[in-house]
């Protein structure tokens, strides 16, 4: 019997398959930008035998999805997940219990942090409130377990190939298309991208290199789930863009923290 996994549990699988060390951190300069607007991804995951379909239409019908929504501004990223948005997304996970020779069942509810991204600098800052008052924990981009996308660097070196004769598909009121990509240690996985210009980066582009010209706007990869027998079986792990709006922002909902104030808190996780 399948031992299911929650979403988190997936979704940090799906980091550690792509995971990187310090000196290959991805360094922008002082000029370059990720644009300006609000981008929403949803994150899917579909066991071994889940048969329901997870093309890019099909799969808006699912409303059992972990959101991510990103307001960009140059080189300042807000994630501040859009309520309205987060919906359906208590996990209810069976998993047999051997000791009582029958199943238990573990309902997880995900949590959506709230951090500022400092692309130049590589430094998030996380509010949380305490009592009442709103704390601030600062944490370089490497080691804040909270991010997915933005941790996620060209070094990766994916080898791209686009497929021939493809239909595109309809992601976000955008044209796309679909391609393949393999990284260094041979894992692959599937891509859509838009071919037209946009003024907003998609956060996606992260798992493909620097230069690639075009905006990401679905990931498509497996990811080996545990079972009983020790193993395995492949599902699936899709992050996808529900919306991306091209829309200024004001430029004080990313300002940084005053580091001297008394509630901000350093904390470097090795």
């Amino acid at each position: 019997m399948l031992a299911q996994l929650s979403k988190n549990c997936l979704i940090q699988l799906f980091l550690i398959l792509f995971s990187f060390s310090e000196d290959q951190a991805q360094v922008l300069t002082a000029d370059s930008s990720f644009g300006e607007g609000i981008v929403t991804i949803g994150g899917y995951t579909f066991s071994p035998n889940d048969t329901t379909s997870k093309d890019p239409v099909s799969i808006l019908q699912n409303q059992n999805y972990y959101s991510f929504t990103y307001f960009i501004k140059g080189t300042k990223i807000l994630r501040n997940d859009d309520s309205s948005l987060v919906r359906n997304e208590s996990v209810t996970s069976t998993i047999h219990d051997s000791t009582q020779n029958g199943t238990v069942n573990i309902t997880v509810t995900p949590v959506h942090p709230v951090y500022l991204i400092d692309w130049t600098t590589q430094r998030t800052y996380n509010f949380f409130k305490k009592q009442g008052a709103i704390q601030v924990i600062e944490k370089t981009l490497k080691n804040d377990s909270s991010e997915i996308f933005y941790r996620l660097t060209d070094s990766l070196k994916a080898s791209v190939t686009f497929p021939d004769g493809k239909d595109p598909v309809m992601i976000a009121n955008r044209e796309c298309f679909k391609g393949n990509a393999t990284v260094a240690n041979g894992d692959d996985f599937i891509f859509y991208y838009s071919a037209s210009p946009a003024k907003v980066h998609s956060p996606l582009n992260k798992f493909l290199p620097a230069n690639f010209p075009y905006e990401v706007f679905r990931i498509d990869t497996k990811v080996t789930w545990s079972t009983n027998n020790g193993k395995g079986a492949k599902g699936d792990i899709i992050f996808q863009i529900l919306e991306i709006k091209e829309t200024h922002l004001p430029d004080n909902l990313f300002q940084i923290p005053n580091l001297s104030k008394e509630n901000i808190r350093r904390q470097e996780v090795h």
